[in-house]
């Protein structure tokens, strides 16, 4: 894909950025609270990073296969990136399901008993 040549370091600096203060936040939230269900935040953020790689991999287009296999090769990539996503997405579902399972939230307005 066209694009001017500042933008793919740009993006990638951005995301290494916001994936890195994440992971910090996530790792001194996990370790002042002792709840595991934080691990599944990290694995989110591992296949979110193995996903952008995908992602960024089919946006360089450096070819490795032979030219009449490129789209292939890209909606394989993107494809690829994609299930990575959607995996990433289910892990920190799954920490989000933990959290509120293991929380007391009594006292507050999510709490069952008034």
């Amino acid at each position: 894909m066209p694009m001017e040549a500042e933008t793919l370091p740009m993006f990638s600096w951005v995301f290494y950025i916001i994936a890195g203060v994440s992971l910090f936040i996530i790792i001194k939230l996990w370790v002042g609270s002792k709840d595991k269900s934080f691990v599944w935040f990290i694995a989110q953020l591992v296949f979110l990073y193995f996903s952008f790689l995908k992602f960024t991999y089919s946006l360089k287009m450096k070819p490795e296969a032979p030219a009449a296999m490129l789209s292939e090769e890209n909606s394989l990539a993107l494809g690829v990136a994609g299930i990575l996503w959607a995996i990433s997405m289910l892990c920190m579902l799954k920490g989000i399901w933990n959290l509120g399972k293991e929380s007391s939230f009594e006292g507050s307005r999510f709490s069952k008993k008034r």
